[in-house]
């Protein structure tokens, strides 16, 4: 991820966990700028997938989990409903029960669900 994207995507918040849980909460916008809304689609710029992963969440998992390593896979990966410039976005982290190298996260909008998933998380072996 370059510099573009780090930018262009508005952290408004950042909530620690207080509960049992372990939950991460950040409130983020992202700016129509990113060039990855160009093409994608005249008229009526989606977020790709990849770049949701890219830019919106594995850097957030990598500075509240540091020692957890590089993505190796997910599980259960869904994307739900369009992600798009300017609306407001809820994402949340947790460490999967038992799980020393998982993260769940989910993706949110102010309509609802747009992705989940499972980071699978480590520096060697298979996912």
């Amino acid at each position: 991820m370059g510099d573009d994207g780090e930018t262009a995507v508005r952290e408004l918040s950042h909530q620690e966990p207080t509960g049992a849980d372990g939950e991460h909460r950040f409130e983020l916008c992202v700016s129509g700028d990113l060039p990855c809304f160009d093409g994608h689609f005249p008229g009526d710029p989606v977020m790709p997938a990849a770049a949701q992963l890219d830019l919106l969440v594995l850097p957030r998992v990598s500075r509240v989990f540091p020692g957890l390593g590089r993505l190796r896979g997910v599980r259960a990966l869904r994307f739900r409903r369009p992600v798009r410039p300017g609306e407001p976005l809820i994402l949340r982290l947790r460490r999967a029960p038992g799980q020393e190298h998982e993260v769940r996260f989910q993706l949110d909008d102010a309509d609802g669900r747009c992705a989940a998933g499972t980071l699978l998380l480590g520096d060697g072996g298979p996912p």
